[in-house]
């Protein structure tokens, strides 16, 4: 393990849901997007496809994928473009604010004041949480998807899908590896989650902590 010493560059990685959040980001948009009879409807839709990935018959990327065009379409039907966008900026962003973690708020800022980088790496869409992560002053690795041009073309018939991979286990050391364009050895790592798909992560940081918010 590298040493610390008041030399040294210091990145500290955050996992989000789960670990900054309380809960789940997927089943935060989808609360917000679709009432209590419309979820269990969705559930039920997605069923099928759930049977299916626990048999390995599809993967995880496809099973989000359709969870999200399940709960995503009929808001592209009845919202114009500029309503979603307030949803996206405004509604989705406080009900996340309203589920951050005090212990990890308090975390974040210890780093950002002893001028450390700090990254939240999450496999969750990059334009669900982005504005959650730039009110807190921190950088943002995320699963990229279309959503944006989705929301430009608002077109029910428009799917929507992943433009990278699931950034979710291993793809995160590698995501972290490719955003930071120094040698990581040139750096000490603090690396903060909370499940199983953040094992790599914590197990290539120098100081790691689970569950640990």
């Amino acid at each position: 393990m590298k040493e610390l010493n008041s030399k040294v560059k210091i990145i500290a990685v955050f996992d989000f849901d789960g670990t900054i959040i309380k809960g789940d980001t997927m089943f935060i948009f989808h609360k917000l997007l679709n009432n209590k009879i419309s979820r269990i409807l969705n559930y039920i839709k997605l069923f099928p496809f759930y049977v299916m990935y626990i048999f390995k018959i599809i993967n995880l990327i496809y099973l989000k994928e359709k969870f999200y065009r399940i709960i995503i379409k009929p808001v592209l039907i009845s919202n114009p473009k500029k309503n979603f966008d307030k949803i996206l900026s405004d509604q989705l962003s406080t009900l996340i604010r309203n589920k951050i973690k005090i212990n990890a708020k308090k975390r974040i800022e210890w780093h950002l004041r002893n001028d450390h980088k700090v990254i939240i790496i999450s496999a969750s869409p990059r334009q669900l949480i982005e504005k959650v992560a730039n009110d807190l002053g921190v950088e943002l690795i995320a699963t990229e998807t279309n959503l944006q041009e989705l929301i430009k073309k608002n077109s029910p018939n428009y799917k929507f899908c992943f433009t990278s991979k699931n950034c979710k286990g291993k793809e995160k050391v590698i995501r972290l590896k490719n955003y930071i364009k120094d040698s990581l050895d040139d750096y000490i790592i603090y690396a903060y989650g909370d499940s199983e798909g953040d094992r790599e992560l914590l197990q290539f940081a120098d100081y790691s902590y689970l569950n640990n918010l």
